[in-house]
Parts: C-alpha cells; sequence; structure tokens
C-alpha cells in the first residue's frame, strides 16, 4: 500500500502531496520540491562554494574527494549562515519522520556531492550503517555530524560516552544546480533489488529541483550511475534512528559499524 503525505506547511518546500512508494523498497520521488525562490537561492550557494575548486586532500572550505568514490564532498558547516542553514530544520525532520513512520532523532549528517562528468559509477550498497556524534545540538535542538575524514572513534571514548552511535535511518538526496537532464546523460541514482543485479529497478534522474528519499535497510539497495555527458550536483541528508529500534524494526540484522 502506498502512503501519501500533505506536506505540513513549510515555507520552502512546495504544497505538493508526497506519496512513498513500496517497491523496490520504500522510498518517495518527487519534482518539484522546493518553492522555485529558494531553490534558486541553494543553487547560487551551491555555485559559490564549487567556485572555489575541487582538492584532493581534505578540506572544511572546498569541495574535496570522497573516498573510495568518484565524488568531490562539501561537509556542510553546523555554523553555516547561508540558506544551506535550512538542512538543520527540525521541521523538515519532523516531515520526513511523518512521512515514512519512523521515528528519527536530533542527528543529522549534511553534504553537498560533485560529480565531474563522466565519474564512475558506484558501488551497490544499503548504507545500513551506524555513524558516531557528540552531543553538540544547535540552539534548534538539531545535532550535526562533527567528525572530520579519517577521524577515529575509540572504544573509551563510547564508553565515556563522549560520543555515541546512531543508525542511518532515512536518507534524502536532493538535485540541483544541474544542467537539463535527458535520456542517456546518466547520472541518475539506481535502486536495487539486490547488491548483485546488474540492473536497477528504479532509475532517479537527477532533474533539477527533485528529491530522492528513500527508507534505510538491510534491503535498501542502491548505487549512483555514470554521468556520462554533465556534471550531477545534489544534496544529501541521513537522518538518524536509535541503533535498537533500527535493528528490531528490521528483523535484528545487525548493522556495518
Amino acid at each position: 500500500m502506498n502512503i501519501t503525505l500533505h506536506p505540513r506547511r513549510i515555507p520552502e518546500i512546495s504544497n505538493l502531496p508526497m506519496q512513498v512508494e513500496q517497491w523496490p523498497y520504500r522510498h518517495v520521488l518527487q519534482r518539484d520540491f522546493l518553492q522555485a525562490d529558494f531553490y534558486a537561492a541553494l543553487c547560487a550557494e551551491f555555485e559559490r562554494i564549487k567556485s572555489a575548486g575541487c582538492v584532493e586532500a581534505y578540506s572544511r572550505t572546498r569541495f574535496c574527494r570522497f573516498d573510495n568514490y568518484d565524488c568531490y564532498n562539501y561537509c556542510i558547516p553546523p555554523d553555516v549562515k547561508s540558506p544551506l542553514a535550512w538542512v538543520w530544520s527540525p521541521a523538515l525532520r519532523d516531515q520526513i519522520s511523518d512521512l515514512f513512520g519512523v521515528p528519527l532523532t536530533q542527528d543529522v549528517v549534511a553534504s553537498l556531492h560533485h560529480h565531474l562528468p563522466g565519474s564512475q559509477s558506484g558501488w551497490i550498497h544499503n548504507d545500513y550503517v551506524t555513524y558516531p556524534f557528540q552531543n553538540r545540538r544547535l540552539p534548534n535542538g538539531m545535532n550535526p555530524y562533527f567528525l572530520r575524514r579519517n577521524q577515529v572513534v575509540s572504544d573509551a571514548d563510547l564508553e565515556m560516552e563522549l560520543v555515541y552511535r546512531r543508525m542511518r535511518s532515512i536518507v534524502l538526496i536532493y538535485y540541483l544546480n544541474n544542467p537539463v537532464w535527458e535520456p542517456g546523460d546518466g547520472g541518475e541514482t539506481g535502486l536495487f533489488l539486490s547488491e548483485s543485479d546488474t540492473e536497477a529497478a528504479v532509475l532517479a534522474a537527477p532533474h533539477n529541483n527533485s528529491l530522492l528519499a528513500f527508507e534505510i535497510s538491510p534491503d535498501s539497495y542502491h548505487a549512483f550511475r555514470s554521468n556520462l555527458r554533465h556534471e550531477r550536483n545534489s544534496l544529501i541528508l541521513w537522518y538518524h534512528t536509535h541503533t535498537e529500534e533500527k535493528i528490531a524494526r528490521h528483523g535484528n540484522q545487525p548493522p556495518i559499524f
């Protein structure tokens, strides 16, 4: 059974109803997700960050090479003052929680992804993993991911509760600042029935101002498909759930730590 939800009154989001599809697993494909003026503001900020260029080493201020993935990543800072601060919105988190019927914590990871033309396809994976957080909440209660690349979390940190783990629960992939997409361009996100499949069950094209959201589970297999002609840009949000609750929800299958 598909579930349709009319959005809450969040000024940045269009008033179009959103529907959760059930196959190959629970997901939403939504065109015209944001209001046009706010979409334009996000694109301008994306372009401003990209104009500084991409670097191969870790950087807090520029797009930098993603480990083991043919992509450049910009981790959105917790104190961002631009329209990107919207990613820390509790109202957005609550709307996504309502839509999927999944309880979400305040913990969130937010980043921008930039694929150069001809980037290699990604591997098929399910994102059924835990992530480490510190309790460094923003004034609105949201708690952004804090770790830098290659920073190691020790057992002692966990035991002293300096760091805690939450499970990835719902991911939002929002496509923005791209050339107009046409069939054959590539750059889609494929949803797969298994990690051994060669063909995607669903291909989500990177249409500007469109959203792909799905519930993360042991079966939420997905992968980036090579963008053959143009760059491909997106904003990614990972929302989280208490580990015990998430494992119980999906048949006690343990996550990857």
